[in-house]
């Protein structure tokens, strides 16, 4: 919540639906700053493609989803166009990029993460572009 809540006025003028849904809460023994570079990774790179996917005209409405489903796992992804597949099985490794950044987002959330035994993975599961679009971020392991 306090994510979402930092991006409040980012998403309403970007029109922008940003949802948080928790089955579960739990604690975790993380550095805050490490976990929120993670999340804020996800977030950017969602927006980019978010708006990008809507100037192709691909979606009408932009939506950003988190959902806490269990212990220590969060599922986080929106409704754009999806990793490209050229990509989806090196997206974690440095300086891999699709058009924009400089690649090194995803493979600095990842190293967060395992440093702090934690990890993100693309989940199986494609969209109606047939494209990966969901991260795992599995916290399990660093739960109070």
């Amino acid at each position: 919540e306090s994510h979402r809540s930092f991006y409040k006025e980012r998403c309403e003028k970007k029109y922008i639906e940003f949802r948080v849904n928790v089955l579960m809460d739990f604690k975790l023994r993380i550095n805050r700053g490490m976990l929120n570079q993670v999340f804020d990774n996800l977030f950017n790179n969602s927006e980019f493609w978010l708006d990008f996917s809507v100037r192709k005209d691909l979606i009408k409405e932009k939506k950003y989803n988190i959902d806490v489903s269990e212990r220590g796992i969060i599922v986080v992804w929106d409704n754009g166009i999806g990793i490209s597949r050229d990509i989806e099985t090196r997206l974690f490794e440095p300086f891999e990029s699709k058009k924009h950044g400089r690649g090194l987002g995803l493979y600095i959330a990842a190293s967060n993460l395992k440093y702090n035994s934690g990890r993100i993975r693309l989940l199986g599961e494609r969209n109606m572009k047939g494209n990966l679009y969901k991260f795992e971020i599995d916290l399990s392991q660093i739960m109070q």
